[in-house]
This record gives structure tokens, sequence and C-alpha cells, in this order.
């Protein structure tokens, strides 16, 4: 009796451990330890043991398949030196391991261009981060854009790439080689072979439209320096072109509101760079916040919607144009129109759910001190009602986290507060997937972490509050 009741206590204790429930954080693969080398592992071939770097601001993707794409921006080895990087990972969210795809496996690659619109093995962009801007066209290929990258100097690129997910390879296909670019803007609304954005980073805010048209909102642009652009263009891949679609071809602009939920041709958000972007189910283009000028405090928590159909903006939530607001919340879950998400950019986890409604995790604000200022937060929007909630934690000024132990979910465990890290949605598990960006460490709170870990949570949209430790609740043992 003693040896059944034992062996079915241990079972049961192991299920209710390893048990996932919605709103309960796991950590599943990585490392927490700051700034650690790479494991490349064989190329194309996953491994439980392959880890990139946890780098700050790089490309990301989700492709078709629904793996997860990752552009490292920065390289660490003891042998080969460190800098800046240029590798591409892939991650398997079902067998929850990284394989490392293609690149140079080395710091400050120059890339190798090849020939324009001809695809080639050998091609490969240079290396590159601070929010090149990304996205995944209608038929699973990845497209990535400008970006910058420091080797002596800041460098600011123009050009435009596509990878083949299917070949695994990558093809320069519009802008120059040359950095340090002015946009040439053109005629409003006109489709030009020369018109361009110019080179630019900070571009958070991208969008791929129904049409298979990839869209780019403001960031920061070169005109006799770097400034901060709140124009909006429109790449069509079908001609190859670029067109300016809406906002002025001068920079640091204040924007124009309007009336708010009033869509007006006059509308324009403000200039601004890091801003956090969603697609809805309607086909509308979402922007909210992101940091107004290079002023550490000039931090936003607007959100707008633009209708391509009519070529509008329309000031949706938020204050119009206030800077590091803190913002307004209820209890966790609790809709209102006067709830918002304190201000904040290079909130760079975000996702717009099964449901269609529009969610957001971390970034860092200037509206609370140092010590808080890595968010950690998780919020959602509900595009039919026009109301944020807060969805989790409790204490959400609080950049804090708990690691836990790899692999187990618990109601402990959670993110340390980040800023310019990646974010997956998979919508076949309505789960939420974390990883690198500049995390707080509670034991230097002026210099973040850099760490390689993936979280994975699965959503949930009642707020479960769990206690912790986690007790398992109807389970007997007679």
């Amino acid at each position: 009796m003693f040896l059944r009741v034992g062996i079915t206590a241990f079972v049961l204790s192991t299920w209710c451990t390893a048990f996932s429930q919605p709103g309960i954080w796991t950590w599943v693969s990585g490392d927490t330890t700051h700034q650690q080398e790479p494991v490349m592992g064989i190329p194309g071939i996953p491994d439980s043991l392959n880890r990139p770097i946890g780098t700050y601001e790089s490309a990301r993707w989700t492709g078709k398949d629904g793996k997860f794409w990752y552009f490292e921006s920065g390289y660490i080895s003891a042998m080969n030196g460190s800098g800046w990087g240029a590798d591409l990972w892939r991650y398997d969210p079902v067998l929850e391991q990284w394989a490392w795809v293609k690149g140079p496996a080395a710091p400050n690659f120059t890339g190798n261009y090849g020939v324009q619109g001809v695809e080639d093995p050998n091609n490969m962009p240079p290396a590159r981060g601070f929010g090149a801007a990304t996205w995944t066209d209608t038929t699973g290929n990845l497209w990535l854009f400008g970006g910058t990258a420091y080797i002596d100097d800041y460098i600011y690129y123009s050009d435009l790439w596509r990878f083949d997910t299917s070949t695994e390879n990558w093809t320069w296909i519009n802008g120059t080689q040359q950095v340090e670019q002015a946009p040439i803007h053109g005629t409003q609304g006109v489709p030009d072979i020369s018109s361009t954005p110019g080179s630019r980073a900070e571009m958070i805010a991208t969008w791929t439209d129904r049409d298979n048209n990839l869209w780019l909102f403001g960031g920061q642009a070169i005109d006799s320096g770097a400034v901060i652009a709140s124009d909006l263009w429109r790449y069509s891949i079908a001609d190859n072109m670029w067109t300016w679609m809406k906002g002025p071809s001068t920079y640091w602009s204040p924007g124009s509101y309007g009336v708010q939920g009033v869509e007006d041709p006059l509308n324009e958000p403000s200039a601004r760079w890091a801003a956090t972007t969603w697609t809805d189910e309607s086909g509308d283009l979402w922007l909210f916040g992101g940091r107004r000028t290079n002023n550490w405090y000039d931090n936003l928590n607007d959100l707008w919607r633009y209708r391509i159909s009519t070529n509008s903006w329309t000031w949706m939530n938020g204050p119009p144009g206030t800077l590091s607001d803190t913002g307004a919340m209820g209890n966790l879950c609790e809709e209102d129109l006067l709830y918002s998400p304190s201000s904040r950019f290079e909130c760079t986890a975000h996702w717009t759910d099964r449901d269609g409604n529009l969610w957001l995790w971390g970034g860092r604000t200037s509206a609370l001190d140092q010590s808080k200022s890595y968010l950690n937060d998780i919020w959602k929007y509900d595009v039919g009602t026009n109301t944020w909630a807060i969805m989790g934690p409790e204490q959400p000024a609080d950049a804090i986290g708990n690691f836990g132990q790899k692999g187990v979910p618990d109601p402990c465990n959670r993110p340390y507060g980040a800023m310019g890290n990646m974010g997956w949605y998979r919508p076949e598990t309505n789960s939420i997937y974390l990883f690198g960006g500049y995390q707080f460490r509670p034991e230097l709170p002026s210099s973040p972490a850099l760490r390689s870990l993936m979280w994975r949570m699965e959503l949930d949209t009642n707020c479960i509050q769990y206690p912790c430790p986690y007790v398992c609740d109807g389970l007997s043992l007679d």
C-alpha cells in the first residue's frame, strides 16, 4: 500500500508541477547567464544544445510554417572576437530547439551583396541591428531593410533584402550598398523607381497588408545627421518600388491629433522611433507609443489606426502627445476607456491574438524611476470597444523576474523587465514567446543584462490568479 500511494503521489506531484496553465510562464530553453557565447551546432539542424546570443533590437520574423526567425545583431566569441552579428537562426516551438541556419559566425561582417535581384547561396546582408525593419510576406518570404551597426562609427543602411525560407538563400532586392543615404520622397501617393525611405534605423513600426505590400512608419532617418521621421511608406513587392504615402517629408513633426476617434485626412501621428504596431482582422494598421525625440523622457503612449482604403489616420486612445505619461490601470482583466499602458518605447513583443485583440509586453518607460523603467507588464487592447486592460502581473511597476526551473511552469516565474527583446506569437497554442533584449539586472540597474533564454506563456484571458508557491488543488490520495 505504501509503495502504491508513494508512486501515485509522485506521479500526481510531477503532473501538478509540469502541467502548464494559462497565464503561467515557463523558461523553456537557453541560459540565464549574462553575455554567453553562442552554441552554433550544425547549420540547419535543430539541437537542444544550440543557443544564439540574446541580443538587443535584433530583427525577427514569424514564418508561415509557424517557426520563429532571428537575425542575431551581436556576436561574442573568445576565439573570433566580439562585435555586430549577421547570423540567421530558426526556432522550432514544437521541438523547443534552435538551429543556426546561415551566416558568417564572425563579428562585423561587411556582407556579400551579389547581383541585385539575383538569388545566390553566397549572398548575405552585412551585420546590423538597432531596429532594422522586418516583414513576412504572404508567400512566407522574410524581408529585411535598413538598420545600423557601429563599426568604428555608426553605419545606417538603406538596402532591402529577401530571404526565401524554402531555398534558405538571401537576395539583395532594392536600395544601395552605400550608407548614410537621405530619403527621396518623390510625389506623395505616386510609386517611383527613384523613391526611397533612405537609410533608417529604429523602424519597429512595420506591417504587411493583404495585398502583399510592405509598410513602414518613421524611425531614425538620415539627413545631415540622424533625424526623427513621421512619414509613411509602402513598398510594392510586385513592382519593386517604394511610395511615400502619408506624413511630412520634413522631420521632428509634432503631429496633428484631430478629434479622438474621428478619422480625418489631416490627422498625423507625431514623429517617433521604436514604436509598436499591429494589423487587425480588418486589415487596418495600428501604431502605439515610441520615443518622440532623442531625449530619454520623450516617450509616448498614444494609439493610432491607419485605414489603407482611405489613406487616413485616426487618433484612437491615449493622451495626445503627452510625454512620460504614467498611464492608468484597474484590476487585472478590467477594461475601461480611461485605462492605457504607460508611455514606452522599444516594446518589441506585440501580437494580434486569435480573436483580433492587440497585445503588448514590456518595453522601457521614462515615467518610472530607473529600477522600474524596464517593463514586464502585459496589456490587451480590444479593437471593438476601444479599451485597454492590464493582464498581468498584479504589481506591474516591478522589473524583477524569477527564472524558476527550466522546463517547469510555475506561478512564481516571470521574465525580467526588458526592452528591445524578441517576441513571437503562436496561435496554435495561443502562446507568447520572449527572447533576449536588454533585461533588467538588479545588481547593476544602470547596465542591462543580455541573457539567451526563451520564455513561453499561454495567454490567460480570464486573469486567473494562482498562489505562489503553487498548490495543486482537488487531488486526493485516499
